[in-house]
């Protein structure tokens, strides 16, 4: 197993955990 890889995966999992909150929020602002 790489650490390399296993960073790039976190690092890229992380980003589209802030993608999806800020999706979620930009739907719930427009909605209201």
């Amino acid at each position: 197993m790489k650490g390399d890889e296993y960073n790039m995966l976190k690092h890229l999992k992380n980003h589209c955990c802030i993608y999806y909150i800020n999706f979620y929020n930009h739907i719930r602002i427009t909605n209201n």
